[in-house]
């Protein structure tokens, strides 16, 4: 039972300690041969690893516009070919 405690905590500092210099499988390590609590210590101690440089970070896309009156699957609302509408007033006849 104690094992499984010790290995549990491994895992999670390991787990933790993921977007670390090491990563992941170095602090489980480290944590393995030391101690959870030391690593733990450790890991707090050690900064977050920085964004590689060739990352490219891009802004969201625009919104997406109607084609041909289609507008996310539903056909747009056309307006009756009788009848006054705001750009076209009644002639009255």
């Amino acid at each position: 039972m104690l094992i499984a405690f010790y290995l549990l905590l491994a895992l999670l500092v390991g787990v933790l300690g993921r977007d670390r210099a090491i990563g992941f499988a170095g602090f489980f390590v480290l944590s393995l041969v030391l101690t959870p609590v030391l690593s733990a210590v450790l890991l707090l101690l050690t900064a977050p690893r920085a964004p590689h440089p060739s990352v490219i970070v891009q802004e969201p896309a625009p919104p997406l516009r109607p084609v041909w009156g289609i507008w996310w699957g539903r056909a747009a609302t056309i307006p009756a070919a009788e009848g006054p509408t705001p750009d076209r007033p009644s002639t009255g006849r």
